[in-house]
């Protein structure tokens, strides 16, 4: 085990915890969203808060990417403040580790000079990466131990493999690449580890950031998964427009029997929180810029060796007038980048 802090409570029992899964929190709505994003935000938080006091939560956990947009310039003082005061007023123990989204270029070491650290510095959780919680029954003796570590691209699942200390069950919290059965994603195709290869590491309970899509909770020879979905919808991909928003609930008793709970919100239809008729007709244009592109593609080929300028494969585009036709594509450039 590490040198680091470990805050040991004693409890009577059953040890209770609420898990929520990458908060997002911003200023302005990100994608199609119309609605006041960050009201909604805080909102969801005071119907957690709500839910943790009614079933007397020991602690509530958070898997990291707390802000959506990295850069101080982009999250205000206002935003910053709200979120410390809504996390504070939680009445059990508030702890999280940071997601690739509060660290500048995927370094730990630079979260003091990021958003986040204001949380950190104004008492809104326990950073999980410097402190463990270790939770133990009084009846029995047996210990739960939660233990976290933030987002690192080069050291994905290596955390996960740690040596346990004396806790009789382990939690982990992570934000990491995992989905039940694994594989790849994205332009840089970045690795996912299925829960299959995570059945020899470490915890016993799993606690998931970074992937938002909503798997559940999954128990797999013995091992829970926590994959309950992203607190914000902040992208019009299908599983938003689709999913409701829950928060993962776990139950420990003395004698370590476990039970699990996906606890739904009440939030509004995607309806109403983002601007589909908008997402469609954007959609429309990308589609028909990217069509012209390729009928200029397969001009340039058709063209054989003969040297052609850009303005020349435009004036082949019949029935186009040339100066709307580069402002067409000066439009897209701008709305992919």
């Amino acid at each position: 085990m590490s040198d680091k802090l470990v805050i040991e409570k004693e409890i009577k029992g059953p040890f209770r915890l609420i898990n929520i899964i990458d908060p997002h929190l911003a200023d302005h709505p990100p994608g199609y969203r119309c609605d006041d994003y960050t009201s909604t935000a805080l909102g969801k938080l005071g119907q957690i808060r709500r839910i943790a006091s009614k079933r007397k939560v020991n602690i509530v956990t958070l898997t990291g990417d707390l802000f959506s947009d990295r850069k101080k310039i982009k999250n205000s003082h206002e935003l910053t403040s709200s979120f410390t005061g809504a996390l504070k007023e939680f009445k059990c123990s508030v702890a999280s580790i940071l997601g690739n989204h509060d660290l500048y270029y995927n370094r730990f070491d630079s979260w003091a000079e990021q958003p986040v650290s204001n949380l950190v510095k104004g008492g809104a959780f326990t950073l999980l990466d410097n402190a463990d919680f270790v939770f133990t029954f009084k009846s029995t003796g047996k210990k739960v131990r939660i233990r976290g570590k933030s987002y690192h691209e080069k050291s994905n699942i290596e955390h996960l493999y740690e040596p346990r200390g004396d806790e009789d069950l382990l939690i982990q919290v992570t934000h990491s690449s995992v989905s039940p059965k694994g594989g790849f994603y994205g332009k840089y195709s970045e690795e996912i580890h299925s829960y299959d290869s995570l059945l020899d590491s470490s915890p016993d309970v799993f606690l998931l950031g970074h992937i938002h899509t909503p798997y559940g909770i999954t128990e797999l020879s013995g091992k829970h998964f926590f994959q309950h979905g992203s607190l914000m919808r902040s992208s019009t991909h299908d599983y938003n427009l689709e999913r409701g928003i829950s928060v993962g609930f776990l139950e420990i008793s003395p004698d370590l029997g476990i039970i699990t709970e996906e606890i739904p919100l009440d939030v509004a239809p995607s309806s109403e929180i983002f601007d589909l008729a908008k997402k469609e007709k954007i959609e429309r244009s990308l589609k028909a810029r990217e069509e012209f592109f390729e009928k200029v593609k397969k001009m340039r080929q058709d063209s054989g060796k003969k040297s052609m300028t850009f303005d020349d494969l435009l004036s082949r585009v019949e029935g186009k007038d040339i100066d709307r036709l580069k402002g067409i594509i000066d439009d897209y450039i701008e709305k992919v980048s």
